[in-house]
């Protein structure tokens, strides 16, 4: 003997088949959405992932003169006054810190990179799940 009336009973049931059929669209959702890697995570060569940053030459230390004396050698000729024009990717670099890949020290910007990135995933999360309007 069932404490509920029938009527109930079949309430219960459509209610539980309602659930599983969302259950259902919203694992098919989320199956269509294209899991990141780490290739897809560094592409982005825009800030806050990646910036051009003037560096001290590594040949000349600094200086702009081989021997890394301003009075005895030549001009360097890698740099122009000292300084090389490298692009840092913090996004790639923070991913690599992270896998212990590089002796690295991890940079402010390697962290504001991976938040930037974490927010946009977070946002896209949100939208398929309804939870925030698109813009």
């Amino acid at each position: 003997m069932s404490i509920y009336t029938e009527h109930e009973t079949m309430q219960r049931q459509e209610a539980f088949s309602d659930s599983i059929q969302e259950a259902r669209r919203w694992k098919n959702e989320v199956s269509r959405v294209k899991r990141p890697t780490v290739e897809d995570l560094v592409e982005k060569p825009n800030a806050p992932y990646s910036a051009e940053v003037l560096m001290d030459c590594e040949a000349c230390g600094g200086t702009g003169f081989h021997g890394g004396d301003l009075f005895d050698g030549d001009y360097c000729e890698i740099c122009e006054g000292g300084k090389v024009k490298i692009i840092r990717r913090w996004l790639e670099e923070a991913l690599r810190i992270g896998r212990k890949e590089t002796a690295m020290v991890p940079e402010p910007e390697h962290l504001v990179a991976l938040v930037a990135r974490l927010k946009e995933y977070g946002d896209h999360l949100a939208l398929l799940s309804g939870r925030k309007e698109a813009a």
